[in-house]
């Protein structure tokens, strides 16, 4: 007997509904039960309910708003009709998922669950942001052609009330990352950034007022800049989230503020700000004066006056840091380099496009009889190379030859599954990342089988693939392949895409976006993958078990890959319901990355002495192999694996 088609759809409607309100949340639960991390517990139920609360309200008002304005469901596989802007959703982005993050953290403190609190409310926020950069956001440009700003968001309109939303929707979240790495406590291995002498410096107690003169210029910044520089300032804020809080997570420093010798109400303030201070972690490179930085050049284009009073307001804060003692000189060096960069950051993308949409075109070939060598063969060498380099660095040259034959298995079975999934006549031997994946550890396995290697030799391999993949990327991007779609004019990221016109490039003989502005998604990819590398490496450091190691790796390149597949446009990629399958196989790859965080293995272990000429030797030779199957062909042949592209 057949279902009818309404009969199907109300039990996928159902599922779907089930998974999401019972079974995520089980599976979380047990995630948290099982998981152990090197992280304090914070037990606050007060503070918890409260937070459990405030999210289930979001929660509720979020699908309400989507049932009786949208008429429709809260389920992306069956998403309203309408898109909705008002009630909750004209207030707050999202707020479904800014619910259920805020009741994993309600719940997490509420019982003191530090793996909840560290591990499952960050997979959470991480998820729910992929979802919604990788699938909501692709998906409601092309159906409704423009997106609402809520009240807490990119400033939309010049009044009082906008610029205060615009100004919570930065500072709200960088209070929670920054406290939430204060949290965290000093790293076992952390360094004291002073210069000789530096920790007798006197205490100026008289600079406090300047010092604290940051807590009023960047609220007013946000109120009193023009349009043009408050929505610079919200971005950029934002990227001095992302940025800072990798810097925080990379770099072991700790900066203790300096004795007070002197007593009065001056030196009691300054005393409750060391207090708040402490522990004297997110200190290398300074907030404060990446702070000050962003909102004074943001009150710099008020005018030539302002400009002068800003410059002056900027350096005399930052040396307010030293002088109070709340920040060493290198806190201050580091946050002006950050500082500078910020409030460049625009400069720095589009030279960063620029140098992307140059490799794109750069296609070129040199012929030798019936083999072709194409010019990314360097990239091609760069990423074999480097891949047994960092290998062998971790783990010792007496794991040469048995890198070297992981390092082929990853290849070839790379190439085997690009032939299966996207094989088409153009592209006779293409290469697929999840073919690569499956042969690193189909080859581990049979190594590990015959007593020649152990799970060891996986986990170095999992610390070398990000950067192998962002040199790889590389490689994409001269080639044509993992490229992105055209972007839609109502995307307002027009002016953040490359145009390719060489027509060897996959972009223009297999997808025909010739002349059009795509996304970059290599370069996406290549920005995601060296942050996770060196998170990567820093775990390495710290001597983290193996399965932090392996779940690290599948899930932060699993939701990123997920990201980077909704704005790719390659034709020959397959599509299953609804979605490309390499976001279903970036789904099942952050999943297995959540639950190998909870295997019991053992740490790694401690870097070896190099012997740098067998490294070198064994590096040479996996940079070769890795040339000669990724960048030679012959291209006048139609034999399978043959032809890299037309």
């Amino acid at each position: 007997m057949k279902l009818s088609c309404g009969h199907k759809q109300y039990t996928g409607k159902l599922l779907y509904g089930a998974f999401f309100v019972l079974a995520l949340p089980c599976l979380l639960a047990l995630l948290a039960q099982n998981l152990k991390v090197p992280f304090p517990a914070y037990q606050a139920p007060a503070s918890g309910i409260a937070l459990l609360v405030i999210g289930l309200i979001l929660m509720v008002s979020g699908m309400g708003a989507l049932i009786a304005i949208g008429q429709g469901l809260p389920m992306n596989a069956y998403p309203p009709r309408h898109l909705v802007t008002r009630q909750i959703y004209a207030l707050a982005p999202h707020p479904i998922y800014c619910g259920f993050v805020l009741a994993c953290a309600g719940v997490s403190l509420y019982f003191g669950s530090a793996s909840g609190l560290w591990a499952v409310t960050p997979l959470c926020a991480l998820g729910v942001t992929a979802l919604v950069w990788g699938y909501e956001r692709p998906f409601l440009l092309r159906r409704h052609q423009h997106l609402a700003h809520p009240w807490l968001g990119p400033p939309s309109r010049d009044t009082a009330l906008h610029r205060t939303g615009a100004m919570l929707a930065v500072l709200l979240p960088w209070l929670i990352a920054f406290q939430s790495i204060k949290f965290l406590g000093a790293p076992a291995d952390a360094m004291t950034p002073y210069l000789p002498g530096e920790a007798e410096w006197p205490v100026w107690v008289w600079s406090y007022p300047v010092y604290a003169a940051a807590y009023a210029i960047v609220p007013l910044a946000f109120l009193l800049t023009p349009m043009p520089a408050l929505q610079k300032l919200f971005y950029r804020g934002w990227v001095g989230i992302a940025l800072m809080t990798v810097l925080y997570l990379l770099i072991p420093v700790v900066s203790p503020v300096r004795v007070i010798a002197v007593d009065g109400w001056l030196a009691r303030c300054l005393q409750m700000e060391m207090t708040y201070a402490a522990p004297y972690t997110a200190a290398f490179p300074s907030y404060h004066v990446v702070w000050t930085m962003l909102a004074t050049a943001a009150l710099a284009e008020k005018g030539r006056a302002w400009a002068w009073s800003a410059r002056i307001a900027a350096f005399a804060i930052a040396l307010s840091c030293v002088t109070t003692g709340m920040h060493t000189s290198a806190d201050v060096a580091a946050g002006a380099a950050a500082g500078l960069l910020l409030c460049r950051i625009e400069t720095v993308w589009r030279h960063m496009l620029r140098i992307t949409e140059w490799l794109a075109n750069s296609f070129r070939e040199r012929r030798f009889g019936r083999i072709r060598i194409l010019n990314h063969a360097l990239y091609a060498f760069l990423s074999g190379f480097l891949c047994l380099s960092l290998v062998l660095a971790l783990l010792g040259a007496d794991r040469g030859i048995w890198a070297f034959c992981m390092l082929l298995f990853a290849l070839i079975v790379a190439a085997l599954w690009g032939q299966r999934v996207e094989g088409a006549s153009e592209l006779q031997r293409p290469y697929g990342y999840f073919g690569s994946l499956i042969g690193a550890i189909a080859g581990n396995a049979i190594l590990w089988a015959l007593g020649l290697s152990d799970w060891l030799l996986l986990a170095a391999f999992a610390c070398a693939a990000p950067w192998v993949q962002a040199i790889g990327r590389i490689r994409c991007l001269v080639q044509g392949c993992c490229h992105g779609r055209e972007i839609p004019p109502d995307d307002g990221a027009g002016h953040h895409g490359i145009v390719v016109t060489n027509p060897h490039s996959r972009v223009v003989c297999l997808s025909k976006l010739d002349g059009r502005a795509i996304y970059p998604t290599q370069l996406f990819s290549i920005i995601g993958n060296l942050v996770i590398g060196l998170l990567l490496l820093r775990c390495w450091m710290l001597a983290a078990p193996i399965g932090a190691i392996f779940g690290i790796y599948l899930t932060g390149s699993g939701l990123l890959r997920f990201v980077e597949e909704g704005y790719r446009g390659e034709v020959q990629t397959p599509v299953h319901c609804g979605l490309p399958i390499y976001q279903w196989l970036s789904i099942v790859m952050a999943a297995l990355g959540c639950l190998l965080l909870c295997l019991p293995v053992m740490a790694v272990p401690p870097l070896p002495d190099v012997h740098w000429k067998p490294c070198l030797s064994w590096a040479l030779s996996g940079g070769i192999a890795a040339m000669l199957l990724m960048s030679v062909d012959m291209p006048d042949s139609n034999r399978r694996f043959a032809r890299l592209s037309g």
